[in-house]
């Protein structure tokens, strides 16, 4: 498949670390780490950092070339959200509008019906008209007017340039006409469909015919756009305009939601991604006429139910999908383990927003945490030596959208197949599809070299054209990296993101061009150790990194390092070979390749690709939960397996006691060498375990009934607390805290009732 990104797919389990809520800048962890370290970035091919929206690269205030930090921290953040397999997020929910002619089961059916063999329009005409910020559609009647006969009329009236025949925008035509567009005229109609009817299952209110013929009307020209040039007497290709004409009914309202669909669908394109709305084109000749005429021309479809269902500015005009992006992604996550807990859970914090921080939106339930600050700071990377900028280098980038389904969204039962077949066509998984998954992260692919040189579209326009002066390979660049109370396995995630854990020739991809190869750069700690801020204490990278390689591990079930999520995220970051470079571009328009992989069937897969993936993971360690439980302890744990022997111990137990009572799986010297009651222990409800209303249960059991079986996990083993006593979940917690030296951390998920409780060691193991 042609295409110079791909997708990292989800994780089998979302992980939402039981302490990433308790992170904060005020209330300091007991193994916090705060303090600095300096990273050097080496451009591996030509790079391109601009400086807001002039062409020139980024400077620092004195006036060398930098990148900033903000760059460099969204780059470790996007892999930090995939390798501590967090959700995938932030991303735009926007819904997208199709006008996809090939596509009859999902766009042609709800358009056209064949009628007595001709094809008849099922969409209804309107005049669309605001009151302040509320929108309506005025229902008309409308009829086809053939291009000969708009031909006839603007040479009765005087009109020159008007060439309906030619590949242009319903703009050109109607700057043809100029005001006279605006008038009314008097032309026959012969109806074929009246209001009323019912066609193709479709209900409809405004009559529809042919003008020319027939019973005289008065009414309005609405010009649309002609896709390509059309010779006289051609009939497959677009023929006619319309006129309006009558009312055929009460105003229908457009809904707020509607309204922000519209006016995102007829967004330019280079706007597609940004919050500022710029019109299309059409849309934008239509909101400075709009004032001057008070009405605009729409055609719109209806619901069953008589509600409007979406509408636009041509006959067949783009139909706003049922499903968003934001549909898309919560399918791709939706039934992972982690990521469909209830309200409370489902805005935890992943370890990407633990670390970077994160601004929730303006539903309920995330209003209960609004917002969190950052721990990581990253400063501008400033360029180290004399650089001079290469040569001008000419390009036109596309917007990429997620519109386009064959690419964005998982088409089968799984990541590596592509569409259902039925009668040997594609039945392709769309916005339409209340089932769709988003296929994952994406990521652009990373090239060996950049692509100077483009292929320029014959028909690119020069305000369409990008220009700038890229920096050259091998020019290296320094940034500081703050880090403020974050735990060893937090700045172990930090560091292995630099270098992918040290995977051989990964790459990070940053700036403008990298769908051309430009921006390709490594990362590289100048230290081994680095100093903290408190006590002037040294931190062992190393050691952090195995923190969060192994606290990953635990949480996964021991599948983090062999699973499919980190296999194609170190494939995508892996320098393509010389000969897969240059299939590494966009599909072109001229001819239509993305008509062709439609056509074809051919959907994207994953980059890896599964067979690769299969041989990888047999060579991978199985890995296993480290046994300093200070790293994992902590976890959202995994139920017990139905053969583990569970021992009872009492109320009073300490986590030492816990581990002595239960199954030995050291030999006496390595429990010697490893105290029982070091590190950390963790506590899982077993009785109740996904019930929301634990606390009500329990009050409602019978006092002999009301126990709760516990979990205790320390480094030696696991062990039963059984208590018949506590009133409530509170005290249980309050009864295991208090048979400890301390109570230093605390974390509980109400409404899974799920707890961990995190215990200092007791006298006897600090003498």
């Amino acid at each position: 498949m042609i295409s110079p990104y791909n997708f990292v797919p989800p994780p089998e389990t979302i992980v939402l670390p039981a302490w990433a809520d308790h992170a904060s800048h005020d209330i300091p962890f007991e193994d916090g780490i705060s303090g600095h370290f300096d990273v050097e970035v080496t451009a591996r091919t030509d790079i391109f950092v601009g400086d807001g929206d002039s062409d020139g690269f980024s400077r620092d205030p004195d006036g060398r070339y930098a990148i900033p930090g903000t760059s460099l921290r969204g780059m470790l953040r996007s892999v930090i959200e995939i390798a501590g397999f967090g959700r995938i997020a932030p991303f735009n929910n926007q819904r997208y509008g199709f006008r996809d002619l090939q596509n009859r089961r999902e766009y042609g059916n709800h358009m056209a019906a064949i009628v007595r063999g001709e094809p008849t329009p099922l969409v209804n005409a309107g005049w669309l008209v605001r009151d302040g910020e509320q929108w309506a559609i005025e229902p008309c009647h409308f009829a086809k007017a053939e291009y000969g006969m708009l031909e006839g009329l603007a040479r009765n009236i005087g009109v020159t340039g008007f060439r309906p025949n030619e590949k242009q925008s319903a703009v050109r035509k109607y700057e043809a006409f100029g005001d006279r567009a605006f008038q009314t005229y008097d032309c026959p109609v012969a109806l074929t469909l009246a209001g009323g009817q019912t066609v193709g299952g479709v209900t409809r209110i405004s009559a529809y015919g042919v003008a020319g013929r027939g019973l005289p009307q008065r009414g309005r020209l609405v010009f649309t756009g002609q896709p390509q040039d059309r010779k006289s007497g051609e009939t497959r290709k677009k023929h006619h305009d319309f006129l309006f004409f009558g009312e055929a009914g009460e105003p229908i309202p457009v809904s707020a939601q509607q309204r922000e669909d519209f006016e995102f669908i007829h967004r330019a394109d280079r706007a597609q991604h940004r919050d500022t709305v710029e019109p299309n084109e059409e849309w934008g000749f239509w909101l400075k006429q709009w004032p001057r005429v008070g009405r605009v021309p729409v055609f719109f479809l209806l619901k069953p139910d008589g509600g409007l269902r979406a509408f636009g500015l041509a006959m067949m005009f783009k139909l706003a999908y049922d499903q968003t992006t934001g549909d898309a992604v919560e399918g791709a996550q939706a039934g992972l383990a982690g990521a469909s807990r209830t309200a409370g859970v489902r805005h935890w914090p992943d370890l990407a927003e633990a670390m970077f921080g994160y601004v929730r939106g303006n539903e309920p339930a995330d209003k209960q945490r609004g917002a969190l600050r950052g721990r990581v700071a990253v400063g501008q990377g400033r360029v180290q030596g004399d650089v001079r900028p290469t040569s001008v280098v000419e390009a036109v980038f596309g917007a990429p959208k997620a519109s386009f389904y064959p690419h964005y969204l998982q088409q089968g039962r799984d990541v590596d197949g592509g569409p259902a077949r039925d009668a040997g066509r594609s039945v392709w998984s769309t916005y339409m599809d209340p089932k769709l998954k988003a296929r994952g992260w994406k990521r652009y692919l990373v090239q060996p070299r950049a692509n100077r040189r483009p292929l320029m579209p014959d028909t690119a326009r020069d305000d369409h054209k990008s220009r700038f002066a890229p920096l050259p390979a091998g020019t290296r660049f320094v940034a500081r990296v703050r880090v403020h109370n974050l735990r060893p396995m937090e700045l172990g995630a930090l560091i292995w993101a630099l270098d992918f854990g040290g995977h051989a020739g990964a790459m990070h991809q940053i700036g403008r061009g990298r769908p051309l190869g430009f921006g390709a750069v490594t990362l590289r700690l100048t230290a081994e150790a680095l100093r903290t801020v408190v006590g002037g204490e040294t931190v062992a990278a190393a050691g952090t990194v195995e923190a969060f390689t192994g606290y990953m591990q635990a949480a996964t079930g021991e599948k983090w390092a062999s699973s499919r999520t980190l296999f194609e995220l170190l494939a995508m970051v892996t320098p393509v070979e010389e000969g897969e470079a240059r299939q590494i571009r966009y599909p072109t328009i001229q001819p239509n390749e993305f008509n062709r992989i439609k056509q074809d069937g051919a959907a994207l897969l994953p980059w890896g690709g599964r067979a690769k993936w299969e041989a990888w993971k047999k060579e991978r360690p199985a890995g296993a939960r480290r046994a300093d439980r200070a790293w994992t302890g902590d976890l959202l744990p995994q139920p017990p397996a139905p053969e583990e022997e569970v021992v009872d111990v009492t109320t009073a137990a300490t986590p030492g006691q816990a581990a002595a009572a239960a199954p030995q799986k050291e030999s006496p010297r390595e429990a010697e060498a490893a105290p029982p009651w070091a590190g950390w222990v963790e506590v899982v409800f077993l009785d109740f375990n996904g019930a929301r209303e634990t606390r009500k249960l329990w009050a409602k059991k019978k006092e002999k009934e009301r126990r709760v079986r516990v979990r205790a996990v320390d480094g030696r083993g696991e062990g039963e607390l059984s208590t018949t006593r506590t009133a409530g979940i509170g005290e249980l917690f309050g009864a295991l805290a208090s048979a400890n030296a301390a109570f230093t951390f605390f974390a509980r998920v109400d409404d899974e009732a799920i707890a961990q409780v995190a215990l200092a060691l007791p006298p006897e193991a600090t003498g």
